[in-house]
């Protein structure tokens, strides 16, 4: 029997994690002069520009979970609404619009960098956040965050734990972009954790990855791990 791998996909958001952070989100959050029967959310996500691709990928599992929730029942009995908002150009401007519709939460950035620098402006108004972030708040009085996603080191764990595992996979190269070098280290250790012996690696833009995987496996490798964006 084959095995596959665990799905690491960043930003696919589940039902149980939106209806947990949105039940602890709506417990949480004060009283708001909406329909009783609706919980109105708010979404600020990447859709333009370089990181487009993660914003699509969030959007869509949101969306499904929404109408997983919805046709459950809702969150504690009451249906989602949700408003989509575009983070990747001008995303203070987005966010502006975003809180128009008064949200009891706000989902997204998918960004620390963007978490940190817009934060204040939602917390401030009373406003949760479910974060696609990788890291907690740097203050954790600042407001609500909840994170809905595993970690950057948790998914390189399960990984590097699937290949010495299931995967029978001990001996792999490494070859990723250089965009994401914390996911490169965040799989280093936990490959030296699991066992995982990394023959080599490489780092090289998308168009010449071809070109390092094929160097990589000369050194005859059980498997060859690529860390790269879904372009």
């Amino acid at each position: 029997m084959s095995h596959l791998p665990p799905r690491l996909t960043r930003h696919r958001l589940t039902r149980r994690r939106l209806a947990g952070g949105l039940a602890a989100t709506l417990l949480a959050a004060p009283a708001r002069a909406t329909a009783p029967d609706r919980l109105q959310l708010a979404q600020l996500v990447p859709l333009s520009g370089a990181a487009a691709w993660r914003g699509d990928a969030w959007r869509s599992g949101v969306e499904m979970a929404v109408l997983d929730i919805n046709a459950a029942g809702g969150v504690l009995g009451r249906k989602i609404e949700m408003s989509t908002f575009d983070a990747g150009f001008g995303p203070a401007a987005s966010l502006g619009r975003a809180l128009e519709f008064a949200p009891y939460a706000l989902l997204g950035t998918l960004s620390d960098r963007l978490d940190g620098m817009l934060g204040g402006q939602f917390r401030g108004r009373g406003v949760s956040q479910i974060s696609g972030a990788e890291g907690g708040p740097a203050d954790p009085a600042a407001g609500w965050r909840v994170l809905a996603s595993l970690s950057l080191a948790s998914r390189m764990a399960r990984l590097a734990r699937w290949l010495k595992g299931d995967g029978g996979l001990g001996r792999v190269v490494l070859c990723w972009t250089p965009d994401l070098r914390a996911r490169r280290d965040a799989f280093l250790a936990a490959a030296r954790a699991a066992g995982v012996q990394v023959l080599g690696e490489a780092s090289a833009p998308p168009a010449a990855l071809g070109g390092e995987i094929a160097r990589l496996l000369r050194l005859a490798p059980q498997a060859a791990v690529l860390l790269a964006p879904p372009r």
